[in-house]
């Protein structure tokens, strides 16, 4: 079993506490993506049913989710998987990007976009209220954890319905 940690959400946990080292944690997951999106990529070339039965066995994704990615990435602009908050996820993308007419590394372009775009805005407020409230957080340090965890879970509810 595998539980993953939703990149952003621990991130931006992490910018809270230590927004020094924030930029550098979002290097890592950038690198993160690309690796996991260049694995994900090579398995829908090899196996395209599987990787597409592998997605509609993850709630929250829809066939019209899968059908819209699918027209997004259609012409290969790496930037068609940018986007700001939620919304279809990069495994989506990326196994639409296998069956398309773009290049691997036009792909991983749109990767580091997605992850700029959709990871970044959050970051930088979460970065910016470490580095403004430092003291506040600690002294109230549950209570922002139980809020922060009222908030994505707010994000993701919204999300998966």
């Amino acid at each position: 079993i595998a539980l993953p940690i939703v990149p952003d959400v621990l991130l931006c946990l992490l910018a809270l506490v230590v927004p020094g080292r924030a930029a550098r944690l979002f290097v890592a997951a950038i690198a993160g993506d690309l690796v996991g999106s260049a694995v994900l990529y090579l398995f829908a070339v090899a196996y395209p049913s599987a990787a597409e039965g592998m997605l509609r066995a993850i709630p929250g994704i829809p066939d019209a989710m899968l059908d819209s990615a699918n027209a997004a990435v259609a012409d290969g602009n790496p930037l068609a998987i940018a986007g700001l908050g939620p919304g279809t996820p990069l495994k989506v993308f990326t196994v639409a990007w296998a069956g398309g007419p773009a290049t691997p590394i036009a792909l991983a372009v749109g990767v580091v976009a997605n992850s700029l775009t959709r990871i970044g805005p959050a970051l930088v407020v979460a970065c910016t209220v470490g580095r403004l409230a430092p003291d506040w957080l600690r002294r109230h340090d549950q209570a922002v954890l139980v809020g922060y965890a009222a908030i994505w879970l707010l994000v993701y509810v919204g999300y998966l319905s």
